[in-house]
């Protein structure tokens, strides 16, 4: 959790800054940035944009580790492995439409 907390914290500096930067004024000391950042989060917080965005962001993260997870499946299985090695050969030569060599190698996987 302090981690992740280092992080936003890290973001949102970055933001600030940015912002700033865009603005061309100051960005002050950090004791400043801090409570800028604790400003703009509070912010976010009353309007429930903050909750909103988390989770939209848990939804994108739900749904990249199905992605993730179904493709590490895929790949133990001897015949969907190839299968899909073929298939991104086909779209990483370019010899096939990425989206549907994506979407064959899925359908072929499910029917299984």
């Amino acid at each position: 959790r302090q981690l992740q907390a280092e992080k936003r914290f890290d973001y949102w500096v970055q933001e600030f800054i940015l912002q700033k930067a865009k603005e061309e004024q100051s960005v002050g000391n950090s004791y400043d940035v801090q409570e800028k950042i604790d400003e703009f989060i509070q912010m976010k917080i009353k309007s429930g944009s903050f909750d909103k965005t988390r989770q939209l962001q848990a939804e994108k993260r739900f749904d990249y580790w199905v992605q993730e997870y179904i493709l590490q499946k895929a790949k133990e299985e001897q015949s969907a492995g190839n299968s899909y090695d073929l298939h991104k050969k086909n779209a990483s030569a370019l010899l096939a439409n990425p989206s549907t060599e994506a979407k064959i190698f899925v359908e072929e996987l499910l029917k299984k």
